[in-house]
């Protein structure tokens, strides 16, 4: 068990509230784990006033359980005033958390996800320009909708999608593109960020378990035979537009 930071004390201005990730990452004889708590990131820039360590994974380890906690925090920092806040977490889940963060509204104050796509404490990191940035826009009072903020690109959390692996501008959002981008005088806006109209509120601390499978040709509707034991639902991602192979169609019915 890893033993987490405990918060700073309270103050209002930007929060940080870290997840880990390759922004907090250096790399070993392991490959790249995480090096950098909360604490060191926040170092890098004083307007963030206060923050904490919710987790200290990489991306693919973030779950639902700590989503939740995640939620709960923003919402403990909200109660003491602050102003914005910014999560760092890693790639591989951005867009997931971008998505349960939006989802989880309305919120009423910036909140914004960043990352970086090469290890914090590797020379030419994009760690430091990703976290300033996402700063730079969590201190504009313009919005309350979440935000992606990386490579100087701002995207709605709701609208973003992850789009390469290696590349270092991974993010894009397909039919809507970037709502604003961070410039030398601050963030610059292309478009009005409405309040998205599917907010759920909060989502609480229990979570059903739902598998999600894959279409494939001449799948023969096993796998969704075997998850029907464990699970009322499923969530199959069809070919084309929606299309199921002759088995599995007849398996999901």
């Amino acid at each position: 068990m890893i033993k987490l930071e405990p918060y700073q004390p309270r103050k209002s201005g930007i929060r940080l509230l870290a997840l880990g990730g390759t922004i907090s990452m250096s790399d070993g004889s392991l490959g790249a784990t995480p090096k950098s708590r909360a604490s060191t990131l926040a170092q890098s820039d004083d307007r963030l006033s206060s923050w904490t360590d919710i987790a200290f994974l990489g991306g693919s380890e973030i779950d639902f359980a700590i989503l939740g906690t995640l939620v709960n925090e923003i919402d403990t920092a909200i109660t003491e005033g602050v102003s914005g806040i910014v999560i760092t977490t890693g790639t591989d889940a951005i867009e997931e958390v971008g998505a349960f963060v939006a989802c989880s509204g309305p919120w009423s104050i910036p909140i914004v996800i960043t990352g970086s796509m090469i290890p914090g404490l590797r020379l030419g990191s994009d760690a430091a320009a990703n976290l300033s940035d996402a700063i730079e826009v969590a201190a504009d009072r313009r919005i309350s909708e979440p935000v992606v903020v990386f490579g100087g690109a701002v995207f709605a959390a709701h609208e973003v999608l992850k789009i390469s692996g290696l590349a270092r501008m991974a993010f894009d959002a397909p039919g809507y593109g970037t709502v604003g981008s961070v410039v030398a005088n601050g963030p610059t806006w292309h478009r009005q960020l409405e309040p998205w109209q599917f907010t759920l509120g909060r989502p609480g601390m229990s979570f059903p378990n739902i598998p999600m499978l894959i279409a494939c040709l001449g799948d023969d509707g096993a796998l969704i035979e075997f998850a029907a034991k464990t699970s009322d639902i499923l969530v199959i991602a069809g070919n084309g537009a929606g299309n199921l192979p002759p088995a599995q169609a007849w398996a999901a019915i």
